[in-house]
């Protein structure tokens, strides 16, 4: 399974977190997270912040394929179908990744 647009990517890896804290993983799930997790990290850039108490921010520009695992896949997809609320600007993602994950 595929993810290419770095607009699903960026999405996606926001829901490696809650609240802007790191989302916790049983034992048995924590590999194939930080696996998928990496995964998503490929091809960003870090924009280092410009004022001081400013966050660091991850940028997702590359359009590369990713290939997941079947593991990564359902984690994914669980992660994504736990997801019950967004953004207007989110919604063109949602309803996109809404078809990928059917």
């Amino acid at each position: 399974m595929t993810i290419t647009k770095p607009t699903h990517k960026a999405f996606l890896f926001k829901l490696f977190s809650v609240n802007g804290q790191p989302k916790s993983f049983s034992l048995d799930k924590l590999i194939t997270a930080s696996s998928a997790a990496k995964k998503l990290l490929n091809g960003t850039e870090v924009v280092k912040a410009t004022k001081a108490g400013d966050s660091d921010q991850i940028r997702f520009v590359d359009s590369k394929d990713e290939e997941f695992t079947a593991e990564e896949w359902v984690l994914l997809k669980e992660l994504f179908n736990e997801k019950k609320t967004g953004t207007i600007e989110e919604s063109l993602v949602i309803e996109e990744l809404r078809g990928i994950f059917k």
